[in-house]
């Protein structure tokens, strides 16, 4: 059974059950340096490419309690964490930031490599589109490495676009208009002079 509960501002939270573990979605909190350094370290050197950019990054403590003491004007962040047991386990991440005078903002998302395709990410991205609506913003995008496929056929799976190819294809822009029906499906792999549909 899920629990979820919406307030002002990102309060929201939802419980429940997979795979026999009791799992919690909540915003990333000052308190959750340590449980987010634990994940970061747990994540494969492909996923932390992913992510990051750089597959052997590491972070002070200091950038770790700047990633979990998000300014609420300019970003959101949500987790995911275990809670079956009486340590919390950290499973999942995804964030947004306002990009300065605009109504957009950007987003990143990870999910440990144990914990993929069980809908933890589709979790955090409806849990950052519904912060996104109470923000009034119009849309939210991300910078997606043309080698990772499992991003963009998720992406595509949750209704963004392949809106345009940057740094000569080898990243793309994909964009999920808040409130709108995407516009043309299937997203395309935008290689210079070349669409391959994924799908």
């Amino acid at each position: 059974m899920v629990q979820d509960q919406a307030a002002a501002g990102d309060t929201f939270q939802a419980r429940w059950c997979a795979g026999g573990r009791n799992l919690v979605l909540r915003p990333v909190s000052p308190q959750d340096v340590r449980l987010s350094q634990a994940f970061i370290e747990s994540l494969s050197f492909s996923s932390r490419y992913f992510r990051f950019g750089r597959g052997d990054v590491v972070f002070a403590d200091k950038e770790l309690l700047q990633l979990c003491s998000p300014d609420p004007r300019e970003c959101a962040d949500f987790i995911v964490l275990d809670v079956t047991d009486p340590v919390p386990v950290e499973l999942a991440s995804a964030r947004y930031c306002i990009q300065p005078g605009t109504r957009s903002a950007e987003f990143a998302l990870a999910v440990a490599d144990d914990w993929h395709g069980q809908g933890l990410g589709r979790r955090l991205v409806d849990a950052l589109l519904a912060s996104a609506r109470r923000h009034a913003l119009e849309e939210i995008y991300g910078i997606v490495l043309a080698t990772n496929c499992r991003m963009l056929a998720f992406a595509q799976r949750l209704g963004f676009e392949c809106s345009e190819a940057l740094a000569e294809g080898v990243l793309l822009k994909v964009v999920h208009r808040i409130d709108r029906p995407p516009l043309a499906p299937p997203m395309e792999r935008f290689v210079p002079g070349v669409g391959v549909s994924i799908r």
